[in-house]
Order: C-alpha cells, then sequence, then structure tokens
C-alpha cells in the first residue's frame, strides 16, 4: 500500500462509527486469524536522534496483536471490545503516531502502521502496512527540493 499511515485520532474516529461490527486486521493478503488477542497497548514519549544529528520528539501508540487460529470458534473481536480495551489502556482522544505489532502464526514480531480502514458486510477491516527505515536529514534535504545539506 502507498497510503500515508493513519494517526490514532483518524483510527479510532473511523471505528467509532461501526462499534458493533467485526474487526479484521489483514496485513498484505494475511489476515490475523480469528480468536485473536490484544496483549499490549502501549503509549510511549519517543526522544530521537538522526543520522544528521538532529533531535525530534513525539508521542506514539502501539497495539500488539497475538495471533489467534483459523479453526477459532471465538470468531473476530467486535469493534466495541477493541475500542474498550484501547480506553482503557491510553487516551485515545489524543492524536499520536499509531502502530501495530503483530507475528503472523507467533513467528518474528513485525511492527506496521494502519494505512486504511474499510468497512462491508458487517466487517471493519484494517489495512496494516509494514514500515521501512527512514533517513530523516535526508527525507527534509529532498522535501526542500535539495536546498540545505542532510549532513550525510
Amino acid at each position: 500500500m502507498t497510503n500515508q499511515p493513519l494517526s490514532s485520532n483518524t483510527f479510532f474516529e473511523s471505528l467509532g462509527r461501526h462499534k458493533e461490527s467485526q474487526l479484521v486486521f489483514l496485513t498484505g493478503d494475511t489476515k490475523v486469524n480469528p480468536g485473536y488477542h490484544v496483549t499490549e497497548v502501549k503509549k510511549a514519549r519517543i526522544s530521537s536522534l538522526d543520522c544528521g544529528r538532529g533531535t525530534d520528539e513525539w508521542d506514539e501508540l502501539v497495539i500488539q496483536l497475538l495471533d489467534g487460529s483459523p479453526a477459532s470458534k471465538a470468531g473476530y473481536m467486535p469493534v466495541g471490545k477493541f475500542l474498550g480495551i484501547a480506553a482503557t489502556a491510553a487516551d485515545t482522544t489524543a492524536d499520536r503516531a499509531l502502530y501495530f505489532e503483530f507475528s503472523p502464526g507467533n513467528g518474528p514480531l513485525l511492527k506496521l502502521s494502519a494505512n486504511q480502514v474499510t468497512h462491508s458486510d458487517n466487517k471493519t477491516i484494517v489495512h496494516l502496512d509494514s514500515l521501512s527505515a527512514q533517513c530523516k536529514p535526508l527525507s527534509r534535504y529532498m522535501a526542500s527540493g535539495g536546498k540545505g545539506c542532510c549532513r550525510r
């Protein structure tokens, strides 16, 4: 996907309109299996030093999902239950960078972003996409039209 990652406010507002639907997470062509579990909701303040010696700070909300089983009789979690878990763990009205941690088949843990939320047939589908490393000084340099130096 090429969509921009959703902020936490945009994500939660989108879910709030469909509280009775089933919440399905999709990464590429792989669905998080039914019976998944929200194992952690973490809020963090990040202080960063980038390769160009610039500093940055931001707030993140990270939601960790434990994969279920294709044979699960529990089905997918209702959106309302998910929103209740998130609201209990964090202030869901504060806008933050939003990430998901998930390990397909409970293998290696991936850090993902939500880039789109769609709704159909009583299902709310959260499209998760993998992240890539970013050189912030180079990104700033390119965004300025090549003015200044990225100090690389």
